[in-house]
């Protein structure tokens, strides 16, 4: 699904978090064992650790969430 996204998509770059609740920060997520899960299941993509090195270190931006929960539900973190 995610590989499909991508290649519809105009993007550049595809973050994906395997399962994590939209109230928790983004600096606790993907540090679990999914990580490994993670990296073998999705090809070429990143997780939500590498989007806060993303976002951190580029200039314009423009984020787009597909997800049931939304992004983050909570505003600090945003």
């Amino acid at each position: 699904m995610v590989d499909n996204h991508y290649q519809r998509s105009l993007v550049n770059k595809v973050f994906v978090s395997s399962c994590s609740n939209a109230s928790s920060p983004f600096s606790e997520r993907d540090l679990s064992d999914q990580y490994e899960l993670l990296c073998n299941f999705v090809s070429n993509q990143l997780i939500s650790l590498d989007m806060l090195d993303y976002v951190a270190n580029s200039g314009n931006i423009c984020i787009v969430s597909f997800d049931f929960a939304g992004l983050s539900t909570n505003v600090s973190d945003l």
